[in-house]
């Protein structure tokens, strides 16, 4: 997994990439028929409720 992420005043941004292995596709039988691939991005946006001021 690979993260990164900024802090502004009270709202946070992230994203992260995860790495993952392929997986076998199989039919009923158990032939294989393809691969699936399980790497993924995500986005994150939040912010904080509470915790002191807004201004410094």
């Amino acid at each position: 997994m690979l993260r990164a992420g900024v802090e502004l005043g009270k709202f946070r941004i992230g994203a992260e990439y995860n790495f993952v292995p392929t997986s076998d596709l199989q039919n009923v039988s158990g032939q294989v028929i393809g691969e699936a691939v399980n790497e993924y991005f995500g986005f994150t946006l939040g912010f904080f409720v509470g915790g002191g001021r807004w201004r410094k």
